[in-house]
């Protein structure tokens, strides 16, 4: 699909590529709810280029919504 590689443990790539495909469907459903917010599609253009497993781990297994997750690391890579 055009997606990078993960890096990790084959453990926790085999669970991230899961949870991969998960988060991105979650961000696709925001953009297309929210009438193609280009911010929605900013956020899907970051998440796709993640390539550590951790990260997707770390977002599905965080208290928090999975979309403020994302959005709380993209500002923090864009500072």
């Amino acid at each position: 699909k055009g997606l990078p590689e993960l890096n990790g443990t084959e453990r926790q790539i085999n669970w991230a590529l899961m949870l991969r495909e998960k988060h991105l469907d979650i961000i696709k459903k925001a953009f297309y709810d929210s009438k193609n917010n280009p911010q929605y599609l900013t956020l899907l253009q970051y998440v796709s280029k993640q390539t550590e497993a951790k990260t997707f781990i770390d977002a599905e297994t965080n208290s928090i919504n999975i979309i403020k997750y994302y959005v709380q690391k993209y500002k923090k890579a864009v500072v």
